[in-house]
């Protein structure tokens, strides 16, 4: 079981992340917050902690989304906005979004994400 309890100083930082950069933040960034109670060293284990009591929900190295209270470790961010945050300069595909308008006739389980440079293939929560 994930334990539920924050600390006083790490609640904070969850406080100070969301209101200066919204839900999803950079490692740097929380760095940059940490530094008044924490060395680097220190804020990556809480980084980790954070992570594995499902706090912060990692999207890709250096990216994290801040789960809240009711989703806490799993991702409430739209598929469609994780796709475009995993590969920057990318789209949804033509056929995602006929099916997103229920315009296509075969069931998609996945968002597919149009760039110029091949990428591996992604598995977030349940949806690929």
């Amino acid at each position: 079981m994930k334990q539920t309890i924050l600390t006083v100083k790490q609640s904070k930082l969850l406080e100070d992340l969301i209101v200066k950069h919204g839900q999803i933040v950079t490692s740097e960034q929380i760095y940059i917050e940490a530094k008044g109670s924490w060395d680097q060293q220190q804020a990556k284990k809480i980084i980790t902690k954070l992570v594995s009591n499902g706090w912060l929900i990692r999207i890709k190295r250096g990216l994290y989304a801040i789960s809240n209270f009711s989703n806490r470790g799993f991702l409430s961010l739209s598929p469609y906005t994780v796709a475009n945050l995993l590969v920057k300069d990318s789209y949804v595909s033509f056929e995602t979004a006929l099916a997103y308008h229920g315009m296509f006739d075969q069931l998609i389980d996945k968002v597919i994400s149009i760039s110029q440079v091949r990428y591996k293939t992604v598995k977030l929560n349940t949806t690929e």
